[in-house]
């Protein structure tokens, strides 16, 4: 038999806190002192924790998608200075319910940044501009497939219409300023 599991019940609500602050699954396993290999164990061997997780990529995925819509339209602001607040005799003012120290602070915008948005959103959310195309053609010489009930201007218009997708996706690629290699591939 293995050794007993480090799991606790309270990581459930502890990883539901650090994704809605924008901690990933694995920096979590970092916080608590242990892999990534063995959350994911926990993952197959504790229901709740998989809920967890399911509903912390829930709050992470609203937590960059609301930064990344603010740095894009400049909303976001950072703390530009801070002082502590002080009395007319000039002495820090203490918070009554915790005696710490008051702060005040000035912030400022930062400019609007939409490379930082898509940045985020294909880093961090996993978005991506692609799109899975799969176009099944008759090796040149091979039969014709004629079981697919397809007259031959209709396998036409199939295979032009695909190639219209292919080429609006290789725009879109160009566009961006990459470059898509479209040669045949070299036999093996």
């Amino acid at each position: 038999m293995g050794a007993p599991s480090s799991y606790l019940p309270e990581y459930c609500e502890r990883l539901i806190e650090h994704a809605r602050g924008g901690g990933s699954f694995e920096s979590f396993a970092a916080s608590i002192g242990r892999s990534s290999r063995t959350l994911y164990n926990w993952l197959e061997a504790y229901p709740d924790f998989l809920q967890a997780r399911e509903r912390g990529l829930d709050l992470l995925r609203a937590y960059y998608e609301d930064m990344g819509k603010a740095i894009a339209t400049g909303q976001l602001q950072r703390v530009k200075s801070e002082r502590p607040v002080l009395d007319k005799r000039g002495r820090p003012v203490l918070d009554p319910k915790t005696g710490q120290v008051l702060i005040e602070r000035e912030f400022e915008t930062v400019p609007g940044n939409a490379s930082a948005y898509i940045w985020l959103t294909r880093n961090m959310l996993g978005w991506r501009n692609e799109v899975d195309l799969t176009l099944r053609l008759p090796a040149a010489g091979s039969p014709r497939p004629e079981d697919d009930g397809l007259t031959p201007k209709e396998r036409f218009r199939e295979i032009a219409d695909a190639m219209r997708v292919v080429q609006e996706l290789q725009q879109e690629i160009e566009e961006e300023g990459d470059v898509i290699d479209v040669s045949p591939a070299k036999p093996a």
